[in-house]
């Protein structure tokens, strides 16, 4: 068990590391590349929902990466479905997005290290941090702090 909670924690930092590049212009599930696009503020933040339901129940998780993949790539609609399909429930959508690349022999694996990576990188993307927008402003605190 031990050994399954270390290799999540690499796939973790591996996926932070990785997005702190920005959002990859593709992704690799299973033998194909699939063109990722950047997600919008509502659908960003129903994923941030989505991630901390999935954090007090273990059991929505494949239904969070799923849905994670599904609007940030086209995969959705190879899948035959969309988020307006699954009444913008994303847990709903991603159920299918991930049924269907599991379906498609995509490894588990697989499928967490790209949704986390995309993950990390659209919450970055359309919430910066306090000091990247400090820094971008040219604004330095009074106190001298950040």
């Amino acid at each position: 068990m031990e050994d399954v909670r270390q290799a999540a924690i690499k796939r973790l930092s591996d996926a932070l590391e990785l997005a702190q590049q920005g959002l990859p212009p593709t992704v690799r599930l299973g033998d194909l590349e699939h063109p990722v696009k950047a997600p919008g503020f509502a659908k960003v933040e129903q994923m941030m929902l989505a991630h901390n339901q999935a954090m007090e129940n273990v059991g929505i998780g494949p239904m969070f990466l799923g849905g994670v993949i599904g609007c940030c790539t086209a995969i959705g609609s190879a899948a035959g479905t969309s988020m307006k399909k699954c009444r913008y429930d994303l847990l709903a959508f991603g159920e299918l997005v991930f049924d269907y690349l599991m379906g498609q022999g995509v490894p588990h694996e697989e499928i967490d290290a790209v949704a986390w990576r995309v993950y990390y990188a659209a919450v970055a993307e359309r919430f910066p941090t306090e000091d990247e927008v400090s820094d971008k402003a040219g604004f330095t605190h009074p106190a001298g702090g950040g």
